[in-house]
């Protein structure tokens, strides 16, 4: 599958399992689905809302996420929660977005 597709299916099929290269959709033990490029997360579903990690990491992450930005445009119909200064590695968006406001970093 191309990751275009997977981009595709992952925000408007919610299909919770899928690879393309080192793209990968996956659900984690809350439920939650997310699309994760390599260990990182950029994009969680959390019911109508998704977070999106708009941090930058590489040339072909910023590539894959621009689809996801493309993708969000054209499927996504719920609010969407943009992320910064998402340390490479992070499984839960949601988490990171808790963690930052506890600390009051928000």
């Amino acid at each position: 599958m191309k990751q275009e597709e997977l981009i595709r299916r992952f925000l408007m099929d919610r299909v919770t399992e899928g690879k393309a290269s080192a793209a990968g959709i996956e659900v984690g033990e809350d439920g939650r689905i997310r699309l994760v490029h390599y260990a990182t997360t950029l994009a969680e579903i959390d019911g109508n809302k998704i977070h999106v990690n708009r941090t930058k990491y590489s040339v072909t992450t910023s590539k894959l996420q621009t689809w996801l930005r493309d993708g969000i445009r054209s499927y996504w119909r719920g609010e969407v929660i943009e992320h910064t200064d998402v340390p490479m590695g992070t499984r839960s968006l949601v988490r990171f977005a808790q963690e930052k406001e506890k600390a009051g970093a928000v």
